[in-house]
């Protein structure tokens, strides 16, 4: 394991790697395969010879573990943390990142600070007012506004001395490209000479593991089911997930009109309501009485349905609604004032029309804001949406899937969840 290759030489290391991992005669382990299955795929490389994961060996053997190659490590072999110095290269740059982005927002405070000195004479007649002495409180205003960039000192200083921080447009963009860098450190900043230890111990470790897993894989008879079907699957749905799933834009276009136009259409059932049109007037007197009053900010008078505190005040302060029944969850709700959907439920049962207009639209809505929006944020650079397979997490021993979620689409029998 682990043959350090020149990263220039792409083509050979890509024909060497095809060659050695598409022979099924060499047979091969990993940690979480599927995943490097996957990655391997973009390179046009077929994986054949697969026998075992030392990830779902670990699963098979004992379920509510931890599969992390971090703890097998320290389970299995002697290796002791050998990503430490990786983690520590990675978070020195992190706090370099850090560091910078300290600076930057410093070099926005005195530009602030600069800023202030421009105004000084407007803030200086806003402070002592038309009979007060504006000059001398511009002064003031003037030399504590210095003190103040002064005490930021070094080269920042300097340059607001200098009149060079007048254009803040330039720091922002820095700063906002600081936090990124900071929030997603990753292996494609770590030096080379730092990087190839550790990708050549991870071979190793997988290695060591595996050949510590097969006498008890195969003591509790789970061997072949390692063989015959968790290998097979995984090669399965690492290609899966390298395929991805094509989106029609078009359909999806068209499905998210009709769905605004459906949530229009209940919004308007819910307004043309008598209980609700009373309750916008109630709504409107009141605002009628804020705006007369200066000091109190205004609350506009539209019902909204969607939003869980109006709906509360709609349904238990205006119409008086209590939760009442044997559903334990549901009445404990209603004592929350609650407006989840088997709250409405409950009094969509009992005849209240807002009620039943209410989950209608909530309905729309979550179906369009949780399949149908989301949708070109999720497909990437191929056009198509590659989601992520969870083969060991559910431990009923069914698959699951996240980002996105593609096996939790509805299956109904509306037309909306059928043309998704």
């Amino acid at each position: 394991p682990g043959c350090l290759l020149p990263v220039d030489e792409h083509h050979e290391i890509v024909n060497e790697l095809s060659a050695f991992l598409g022979d099924p005669n060499v047979k091969k382990v990993g940690q979480n395969f599927k995943h490097d299955v996957c990655w391997f795929l973009w390179a046009g490389i077929e994986v054949r010879g697969f026998i075992g994961d030392t990830l779902i060996a670990d699963h098979l053997l004992d379920e509510l573990a931890r599969h992390g190659l971090e703890r097998l490590v320290w389970d299995h072999t002697d290796m002791g943390p050998y990503w430490r110095p990786l983690e520590a290269k990675l978070e020195e740059i992190r706090q370099a990142d850090l560091a910078a982005l300290a600076e930057v927002k410093t070099a926005l405070k005195a530009a602030a600070l600069v800023k202030m000195l421009a105004n000084v004479d407007a803030l200086a007649r806003e402070r002592v007012g038309p009979t007060g002495n504006a000059i001398d409180m511009a002064e003031k205003l003037a030399k504590a506004i210095w003190r103040r960039i002064d005490k930021l000192g070094g080269e920042i200083a300097a340059h607001a001395h200098a009149g060079t921080l007048t254009d803040t447009r330039l720091l922002e963009e820095r700063a906002a490209f600081l936090k990124e860098c900071a929030d997603a450190v990753n292996y494609e900043r770590l030096a080379w000479d730092v990087l190839a230890p550790y990708s050549l111990k991870d071979p190793d470790a997988t290695g060591r593991v595996w050949r510590e897993q097969v006498p008890r894989l195969e003591a509790e008879g789970v061997m072949d089911v390692m063989r015959e079907i968790w290998a097979p699957v995984t090669i399965a749905f690492g290609r899966k997930e390298h395929n991805g799933v094509v989106f029609d834009m078009k359909r999806r276009d068209a499905l998210l009109a009709r769905l605004l136009m459906l949530q229009r259409e209940a919004l308007a059932e819910i307004r043309s309501l008598p209980k609700v049109r009373e309750y916008e007037q109630c709504l409107a007197q009141k605002e009628a009485k804020v705006e007369s009053d200066p000091d109190s900010p205004s609350c506009g008078y539209r019902y909204n349905p969607s939003s869980p505190a109006q709906a509360a005040a709609f349904f238990y302060d205006f119409l008086g609604l209590k939760v009442t029944g044997s559903d334990k969850t549901t009445w404990a709700k209603g004592q929350k004032r609650s407006t989840d959907d088997d709250v409405l439920e409950h009094w969509a049962d009992r005849g209240i029309a807002a009620a039943k207009y209410t989950r209608k639209l909530r309905k729309v809505e979550k179906f369009k804001g949780t399949y149908v929006d989301p949708v070109p944020d999720l497909i990437g650079t191929d056009g198509r949406v590659h989601t992520n397979f969870n083969l060991w997490i559910v431990r009923s021993g069914r698959i699951s899937s996240s980002g996105p979620n593609l096996l939790n689409y509805p299956r109904g029998d509306d037309p909306e969840a059928q043309e998704l």
